[in-house]
């Protein structure tokens, strides 16, 4: 029997139809049984291809993480752009076949990387890359993004965009490094007894609420229990220690990126930070900002509690203990629990441009002919931060709660900075020219009547109402046809009611064929058969439940053929009060024709409660 932590039976539906086990073979290494998710856009070869396609998202987990916690975003985009995601070799659903320590560096996992994505990215046509990283993974996509000497390919040439979750800011002092070797040596037996301690309590441990808070929702709180587990030791142990540089004369050479790197980034940028994260807080977005717009130094010193390795499923904690984050300034961005933290200084050199307001929906289509958004081979260089508030964390990209807000975020930045190629609602509209929602379509569906000639003389059809309609507001609609006299037509109604009596047997039956003027004659004639009803001599054992029975009946009728407001909002309340079955008012309000049921919703909201 499969654990229940086995990441191949845990497997997301979407990311098992679409991945694969390849090897690849580096200068170096090679690694084999390397789990590749490949998701090809499904309109791609429809789209326009010049002067490239749109661009190939890559998406790159951090140290202890995996592919399946892309997936909620992955979720997402896959509708607007070819996405690519890779398990890092012992991450994941990789195998963990490689055993020397000099595979698992900062170099050689570029490196890998590297050659997966040439593999996948439409090199003849010229397509661009967006880089999307967590974590660690935005390191590694920041050494992808930047020249390096030597050049292992082309690759940085054609990154268009670099999109970083939780990053890091850079390397720790030089007694830190020596610190954390000295703790990368201890035996693994003590690792794992370190681990299983760090874990007690499951999904309530401490080893979750690090990641994703003690107050997160259970989902979040199972998915990084589930992570914790499927993160392998060996290989934290290994990958770590490969962020770690080495110094040469006091000169720091390999390990994590640092200021130098940031700084020659040249592509569109967007950094996003949680406001609760404890693993890379907060401050070190404003750092990694700092480095790509050159305003000042940062000093080499950490401060107090900032994680010299970030880790997405960490074996331990590797977050000084009783550490507070400092407050970040920051200005609001209009989202209720989202702040942006790098658009306050007017002095950055590099620019920071802002979403153009009143842009289209990117959902929604419109009548107008989509317009061909321009496809930069190498966009202006942009800089956005933003640091989403609490309840976000360093699990921020798969907690419910924030994963759906994060994903229009990259969407956003995406379409303004990149290309307008990326917008759903573009894509959407050019792919519908063809003829499925043109201009003769929509001449047809303007010409079809809102509300149609009562069928059966109970019920009316009713469009759906669009948002490029003239009146798309629904109480304008029913302003408009509550009151018109095609909504006043006659109704006949002939309801048989049978009463049942321990001395006899009585029929009743009500037909009603009076237009609206004439309906107080009709209800009282009904309220003289009610009163009929009630004066009967009911049974002594069953008498209350056929009372009740022959009271409701009649009140149905009297609902029914109402044609008034008045009649109609009294006999609901008299059945509503005579406590009927919800599902049996419902049938009546849909027996009741639209006029009467637009009456009911627009005098009584209390009533529409008692239907769900």
């Amino acid at each position: 029997m499969a654990s229940p932590y086995d990441p191949v039976a845990t497997d997301p539906p979407l990311l098992e139809r679409s991945s694969e086990i390849k090897t690849y073979t580096t200068s170096k290494f090679t690694y084999p049984g390397l789990r590749v998710f490949y998701r090809r856009h499904q309109q791609a070869d429809r789209l326009p291809k010049s002067p490239a396609p749109i661009p190939l998202l890559v998406f790159i987990h951090g140290l202890g993480g995996s592919v399946a916690q892309f997936h909620p975003l992955l979720t997402s985009l896959t509708s607007v752009a070819s996405c690519l995601a890779i398990d890092l070799p012992g991450c994941g659903r990789s195998e963990f076949s490689v055993r020397s320590w000099e595979a698992y560096t900062t170099d050689a996992l570029v490196e890998l990387l590297e050659t997966i994505i040439e593999d996948y990215r439409e090199k003849e046509d010229g397509q661009g890359v967006v880089l999307i990283g967590h974590s660690m993974g935005a390191s590694l996509a920041a050494l992808l993004a930047s020249p390096r000497l030597p050049p292992q390919t082309s690759l940085n040439k054609h990154v268009v965009g670099l999109i970083a979750i939780c990053p890091s800011s850079g390397l720790p002092s030089q007694k830190q490094i020596t610190i954390f070797r000295a703790l990368l040596w201890i035996p693994e037996f003590i690792f794992n007894f370190w681990r299983a301690w760090d874990r007690r309590g499951g999904s309530g441990s401490t080893s979750v609420n690090r990641f994703v808070g003690a107050d997160a929702d259970s989902e979040a709180k199972r998915l990084q229990d589930l992570y914790n587990n499927q993160s392998n030791t060996s290989v934290w142990r290994r990958m770590a220690w490969g962020c770690l540089p080495t110094y040469v004369n006091g000169v720091a050479q390999g390990g994590m990126p640092s200021k130098e790197t940031w700084e020659k980034l040249n592509v569109p940028v967007f950094l996003v930070g949680g406001e609760n994260d404890k693993v890379t807080p907060p401050r070190e977005v404003a750092k990694v900002c700092d480095f790509l717009e050159d305003v000042k130094t940062i000093s080499d010193t950490i401060s107090p509690g900032t994680s010299v390795l970030a880790d997405s499923a960490a074996p331990v904690d590797i977050v000084a203990a009783g550490s507070k984050i400092d407050a970040m300034t920051s200005l609001g961005q209009g989202h209720e629990d989202t702040r942006g933290c790098a658009d306050q200084e007017p002095a950055h050199k590099t620019r920071v441009a802002e979403p153009e307001e009143g842009a289209d929906d990117p959902v929604t289509p419109t009548e107008q002919a989509a317009s061909l958004p321009s496809l930069s081979l190498h966009p202006e260089k942009v800089v956005r931060s933003i640091i989403m508030g609490k309840p976000a964390t360093h699990a921020l990209l798969y907690t419910p709660s924030t994963v759906r807000i994060l994903a229009g975020l990259i969407s956003d930045f995406m379409v303004v900075h990149i290309t307008g190629r990326l917008a759903l609602g573009w894509q959407l509209q050019y792919l519908s020219q063809d003829g499925k929602w043109d201009v003769k379509n929509l001449r047809k569906w303007q010409a079809v009547e809102p509300v149609s000639e009562p069928i059966g003389g109970i019920f009316r059809a009713i469009k759906t109402l669009r948002e490029v309609d003239e009146d798309h507001s629904p109480s304008e609609f029913v302003k408009k046809w509550v009151g018109s006299s095609r909504t006043s037509s006659t109704f006949r109604t002939t309801t048989r009611f049978t009463t049942l009596r321990a001395s006899r047997r009585e029929e009743y039956i009500t037909t009603s064929s009076q237009r609206c003027p004439r309906s107080r004659l009709r209800m009282r004639r009904s309220r003289a058969s009610l009163r009929l009803l009630t004066r009967s001599a009911p049974n002594k054992r069953n008498g209350r439940r056929e009372r009740t029975g022959e009271r409701s009946t009649m009140l149905e009728s009297i609902a029914i053929t109402a044609s008034t407001e008045r009649d109609f909002s009294s006999s609901v309340t008299l059945l509503s009060d005579a406590a009927i079955p919800r599902r049996r008012l419902l049938s009546i309000l849909l027996r009741a024709g639209p006029r009467a049921s637009s009456m009911l919703i627009s005098r009584t909201g209390s009533m529409s409660g008692t239907l769900v």
